[in-house]
């Protein structure tokens, strides 16, 4: 067990390391391309083909996926080392999305022009479904954190972070029903949860 203690406290860290690199890619998308609104603008159209500097951008949002699965492999043992069946099946969970996220995203990225209309849609099933992974994930291990008395703090905010993401991943999708140009905001506020949660974890 302490062999696989030192081996999980090893790739946990990585999970911040993958945020800075998903923060910093659309930080320094939208500073590169002076039309793109960080208000109005999905994430996703900052690596969209036929964006500027969308290949740039892939090596980063590529090093995030690969950070985060090393990430998940760390909570894969740190999970099966440490605790119960609950937080198992929610670290399994997380590792199935890192591994749809990072196959689906770098197969299926947004494009901008009008005849990818297949790609796009394959791009909004990955993006459904890494959220929905996600989610599940997220609550299993703050139900995990409950059980145990000195980490319920870890569980409170685990599962703040599931409501914030489930809140604003719901009103993203009504405003983009709408058209209301905050889209891009909306989405920001919602993986931001994520990642606090990641940084959470990797502190802990």
């Amino acid at each position: 067990m302490k062999g696989i203690d030192k081996v999980s406290k090893v790739l946990v860290p990585f999970g911040m390391a993958g945020s800075v690199f998903y923060i910093g890619h659309f930080i320094l998308g939208a500073a590169l391309w002076p039309e793109y609104s960080s208000i109005a603008d999905s994430v996703s159209l900052l690596t969209a083909d036929g964006s500027p500097h969308a290949s740039f951008l892939h090596v980063l949002t590529f090093l995030f996926g690969i950070c985060q699965l090393i990430f998940a492999t760390g909570m894969i043992l740190t999970c099966f080392s440490r605790y119960g069946r609950i937080m198992r099946a929610g670290a399994l969970v997380y590792i199935i999305m890192t591994v749809v996220s990072l196959v689906g995203f770098n197969i299926f990225p947004m494009a901008n022009n009008v005849d990818a209309g297949l790609q796009n849609s394959l791009h909004l099933v990955t993006n459904t479904a890494v959220i929905f992974f996600t989610m599940i994930s997220m609550y299993l291990v703050s139900v995990g954190f409950f059980a145990f008395e000195k980490m319920r703090t870890m569980g409170i905010v685990s599962l703040i972070a599931v409501i914030g993401i489930a809140f604003f991943g719901i009103f993203h999708a009504l405003v983009g029903v709408q058209g209301a140009p905050i889209q891009g905001l909306i989405q920001r506020i919602s993986t931001s949860f994520y990642h606090v949660y990641v940084f959470f974890i990797s502190f802990s």
